[in-house]
């Protein structure tokens, strides 16, 4: 019979086992680019350490992050300007893991001053993609548009045909939170979120999965989230003749590709709530409570507050139509604590944000004026 206490070592032993691996993989990185007497530091051997960063799993983000900075540091000081993006741009997805908007505005905003020539296309595409999502999500939508149109031309510029029609792809996909954020504004830009949906898919159906780089993983999750969009076009507009069966086409060509090709990320939790919302406007409410429940629980693996908000609001509005009063209310009181604390840390953000583009602007303005 095993006892406690050997349990217990052995723990101990295996949690000190992994300490040691991580900080000897670190130290090992830290300790290569520090002893320039013994490694000659060139272009390769950063290339090389920054392919180690970024596949291996055992290091934690913030030493990853540590470790990132050292090798953009390195890439500065030798002059190889790739290797400055590309180090940047590995931070930056551990920033967008963390939901740091404000450090992607900063970071992306320094990065894209770097002239790395033609074999940084797809670098510089993703930076000002990162960054324009930020700005949108911190409500600066003209400076994010901008940026998304920027990203585009990038992404045209390409030259391996998978790469670039991925991110063509999933830089008109990401295009569309801005019109989708300004459609009440203009009824007008409702057309363009439909257009740039399509667009995405167009892109998407031409990677042909011949890449290792791209697979086709990543093909279906764009064509998912597209078709999911399109959904949700329609059902904004669920009272105009036939859009409530556009909206159920779509969401269900969606959900097939997601159950077809066994995807799993935060887009599915999206796809669940945007079903529940469906079934809301056909009054299939017992559907509804369904699949917003089922959008909670894969919420806890892809922690988002907005998502976790909507379905709140679809489970408070079901029990509300079914006449439970009760859990209605609970819902709803759920769903407007959530939305009020987001709207204080949304309203903290878009004013740093804000004086990070006004400094940046100042200072060009300030260089090409003297």
């Amino acid at each position: 019979m095993i006892k406690f206490s050997e349990v217990i070592i052995v723990k101990i032993a295996l949690s000190m086992r992994n300490f040691l691996l991580s900080f000897l993989f670190f130290f090992s990185i830290s300790f290569s680019l520090g002893a320039q007497t013994k490694t000659i530091l060139n272009e390769e051997y950063i290339d090389t350490k920054l392919e180690e960063l970024r596949f291996n799993t055992k290091i934690s983000d913030p030493e990853k992050e540590k470790a990132l900075f050292s090798l953009k540091s390195e890439s500065e000081k030798i002059g190889y300007q790739w290797g400055i993006p590309k180090s940047g741009r590995c931070i930056i997805e551990i920033y967008e893991k963390q939901k740091k908007n404000r450090e992607i505005i900063k970071l992306a905003t320094e990065l894209e001053k770097t002239d790395a020539g033609p074999e940084a296309y797809r670098t510089m595409a993703n930076l000002y993609r990162s960054k324009a999502l930020a700005l949108e999500y911190m409500g600066l939508d003209e400076a994010s548009l901008k940026d998304f149109k920027t990203a585009v031309s990038y992404a045209k510029k390409i030259k391996d045909s998978n790469i670039r029609n991925y991110t063509l792809s999933l830089s008109y996909n990401n295009m569309t939170i801005y019109f989708l954020n300004k459609r009440l504004e203009n009824t007008t830009y409702k057309d363009s979120v439909i257009a740039y949906s399509k667009k995405s898919i167009e892109s998407a159906q031409l990677i042909n999965g011949n890449s290792k780089e791209i697979p086709l993983t990543k093909k279906y999750e764009m064509l998912s989230f597209s078709y999911m969009r399109l959904g949700i076009s329609s059902l904004e507009e669920a009272n105009q003749p036939g859009n409530l069966q556009k909206a159920e086409k779509y969401l269900n060509e969606s959900l097939n590709i997601v159950n077809t090709y066994n995807l799993l990320d935060d887009s599915k939790v999206i796809l669940m709530n945007q079903l529940s919302w469906m079934y809301l406007e056909k009054k299939e409410y017992q559907k509804t409570i369904q699949y917003a429940n089922l959008a909670r629980d894969l919420e806890k693996q892809f922690p988002n507050p907005t998502n976790r908000i909507e379905s709140f609001e679809f489970l408070a509005s079901a029990y509300s139509e079914m006449g439970d009063s009760k859990n209605a209310k609970i819902y709803m009181d759920k769903y407007t604590y959530l939305k009020d604390t987001i709207r204080i840390t949304e309203k903290n953000n878009t004013d740093y944000s804000s004086n990070i583009l006004l400094q940046d602007s100042k200072k060009i303005r300030k260089k090409y004026l003297q």
